[in-house]
């Protein structure tokens, strides 16, 4: 009878010890995931590239943040935008404080907007970015409570002149 008891007490310990591993397992993969993901777009990015190559060539971020800084007049111009659960929708959102502005089409007060396609992100950005100054994209990805990022510098052209390593961030 006592070797019955030991036997159901490895049993039990084996597992709970299948149980932690697995739930372990299950916590550290999705930020592996994200930064994988990172590091995997980042590599598809070279110096040379124009905007439209590199929003054509990622597709496996959530969130883009642009921002550019005009040290003549000090204005910050500024965009992001969020891709949504489904595939090629994205809501974005342009900062219209800047000499030439940002014509978005908005709705409405709200300078917010939903797009629909990757072809009609591209244009946005494009047109954000043809301001003739050097700009910078910020570009992340979820993985858990710990996201990656890592961000691309364009010249006044609009072209790739520096691509930073991918980090995790909290």
């Amino acid at each position: 009878m006592s070797n019955k008891r030991k036997t159901g007490g490895i049993i039990t310990k084996s597992v709970l010890g299948v149980l932690a591993g697995f739930i372990l397992l299950v916590a550290i993969l999705p930020p592996l995931n994200g930064c994988r993901r990172a590091h995997a777009d980042k590599d598809l990015i070279s110096i040379g590239m124009s905007v439209s190559d590199v929003f054509q060539a990622l597709d496996e971020w959530e969130i883009c943040h642009g921002n550019s800084f005009d040290t003549a007049s000090n204005e910050l111009a500024s965009f992001s935008a969020v891709k949504m659960r489904y595939e090629h929708q994205y809501s974005v959102h342009a900062d219209k404080g800047t000499e030439k502005g940002f014509d978005v089409r908005v709705e409405q007060d709200s300078d917010q907007q939903m797009i629909d396609s990757k072809q009609d992100l591209v244009r946005f950005a494009e047109k954000q970015i043809g301001n003739g100054r050097p700009w910078n994209l910020e570009f992340t990805y979820m993985g858990g409570v710990i996201r990656s990022v890592f961000r691309i510098d364009l010249d006044s052209q609009g072209t790739v002149n520096n691509v930073s390593d991918a980090i995790a961030a909290q």
